[in-house]
């Protein structure tokens, strides 16, 4: 091979040597280069994850919400444990981020506290965040009407014109007040009606009444509480006896209530 061929081999060599070597050059040091975007499977990123997870929880649902727009997060799992059970898991997607939930338990509305987990992984890199949550379950409540069925007895009311006043105490504290007269004695207060919405198990509320007959002054007044008490089934009615001051009258109140558990 004379002088001048050798030459173009071994130029030609040199430009595919070099050429080669950029190529790897400009991919095989992309994760260490300072400067430059991470990949997916760095530390760093699922790290960034983990500080963007905000958990919440409101009534029985646990979240644990991480926005969108974390740069080369794309495929890395958001999960929430109970010790190694899981309960709820989402991959992270640039436009929306993750957002797994999961419906804890009512156990009959007992407020509690739980131990969760948060997990944020990619497979190769995972970072835990223990979350000690309270379960506050809660309810939405719609109360009937109120019923009042006197009892007939000779010395009360025998012409059935006696007018009965209502007055109750809502679970918010606010006073209310109804009456009516019934000659058949069973009284209907519509204005008992009502719904509660995010009512734990402790709500409650009570009820002060009265009887009076037109015209005479109001007599001692007995002080009645009638709780929204919880229980397994979804429909309870409530009632109590009551009794004017002076010992002639009673009547039997009733009322039915419906609860339903909320979710978010």
């Amino acid at each position: 091979m004379n002088a001048a061929v050798r030459a173009t081999v071994r130029r030609t060599a040199l430009a595919l040597t070099m050429g080669l070597a950029l190529v790897l050059g400009s991919s095989g040091t992309a994760s260490g280069a300072p400067g430059l975007v991470p990949e997916p499977n760095d530390p760093e990123v699922v790290e960034a994850v983990a500080a963007a997870v905000v958990p919440s929880i409101k009534s029985v649902t646990a979240r644990a919400d991480v926005p969108g727009g974390i740069p080369d997060a794309a495929g890395i799992t958001v999960t929430i444990l109970s010790g190694t059970t899981q309960l709820a898991s989402q991959p992270y997607t640039d436009l929306k981020g993750a957002h797994p939930r999961v419906d804890l338990p009512a156990e009959e509305g007992r407020i509690r506290t739980v131990d969760l987990t948060i997990k944020v992984s990619n497979g190769r890199h995972t970072v835990t965040i223990p979350w000690t949550a309270q379960v506050r379950p809660l309810y939405r409540i719609v109360v009937s009407d109120l019923r009042l069925k006197r009892t007939a007895t000779p010395r009360c009311d025998p012409d059935g014109s006696m007018q009965v006043v209502a007055r109750w105490v809502g679970p918010d504290g606010t006073p209310h007040e109804a009456s009516g007269t019934s000659p058949d004695r069973v009284y209907h207060f519509p204005e008992f009606v009502t719904t509660l919405t995010d009512v734990d198990v402790t709500g409650a509320f009570s009820m002060d009444w009265y009887e009076q007959d037109p015209g005479e002054p109001v007599p001692p007044q007995n002080f009645v509480t009638a709780p929204l008490a919880f229980a397994a089934s979804p429909t309870l009615v409530g009632h109590g006896q009551l009794k004017e001051g002076g010992g002639d009258c009673a009547g039997r109140l009733s009322y039915s209530y419906t609860w339903t558990l909320r979710t978010f």
